[in-house]
């Protein structure tokens, strides 16, 4: 059964990625320095506590940013989380405003528990993300100045979680960066006797981590109430990177 759903699951996720990487998730001029913006929640669940999600334990939720969560799902369940994430910025400098909508896919996950005390889960999530359209007027050359950016990172994770105790589990997620982040700028000269230039710059990022986590949760007595404490740590790694650059005037 470990098997089955490991395979099944590396095949959705190879195919998805290729949409969630096609997709342009943001328009922020912010987001043309370093890795781009940085996806820091993926659903409503927990965008709507503000960042606070690493401590849910519960049956109906999936969550990969504490592995040892995925001891919650229930026998003979099986759980599938996607979403459509919609973004307006509102973008003004001292001479024009604009008003920018993007729409993308927010993530793909799946968990199932394998048996009594072990539980797995897998998918695909967006790690940063690039888009922007800047222009700008040299007006002591007479030119005009463009720079455009696209792509970003994606993490796929498989990872499993073992009861130890009635009210102790740990968990481990093994995850992979991959993506590309495209940048590219253009200057052309009012003067067609003058030739103009432009760049693209292209790097291509992947690598391994993993994040281990260790949950304590506990009922209290004479009520519903539940109290969970969270524990997560990650190795440090290097994110082996390729860049080609190409230059060219016209």
């Amino acid at each position: 059964m470990i098997k089955l759903f490991k395979n099944n699951i590396l095949i959705l996720l190879l195919v998805f990625s290729n949409v969630i990487l096609a997709q342009e998730s943001t328009s922020s001029p912010y987001s043309r320095f370093g890795l781009g913006d940085l996806t820091t929640q993926f659903s409503s669940v927990f965008n709507s506590l503000g960042g606070g999600g690493y401590a849910m334990y519960n049956d109906k939720i999936i969550n990969p940013y504490s592995p040892a969560t995925y001891t919650a799902f229930q026998p003979n369940s099986f759980l599938f989380s996607t979403g459509i994430n919609h973004n307006m910025i509102d973008i003004n400098s001292l001479n024009e405003s604009q008003l920018v909508n993007n729409t993308s896919l927010s993530h793909i996950v799946f968990a199932c528990p394998l048996n009594k005390r072990i539980g797995a889960s897998a998918g695909l999530i967006p790690f940063s993300s690039i888009g922007y359209t800047l222009e700008s007027r040299n007006d002591d050359y007479n030119a005009d100045m463009y720079y455009y950016g696209d792509g970003g990172i994606s993490k796929v994770y498989l990872g499993g979680a073992l009861k130890a105790h009635n009210n102790i589990s740990v968990g481990v997620n093994a995850s992979y960066l991959f993506g590309g982040l495209n940048r590219r700028k253009k200057l052309e000269f009012d003067d067609e006797t003058i030739f103009n230039s432009r760049a693209n710059s292209l790097i291509n990022l992947k690598g391994f981590y993993y994040e281990l986590s260790v949950l304590y949760s506990k009922d209290l007595q004479g009520s519903d109430s539940r109290i969970t404490l969270v524990a997560n740590t990650s190795n440090n790694t290097e994110i082996s990177a390729k860049r080609s650059d190409l230059v060219e005037t016209f």
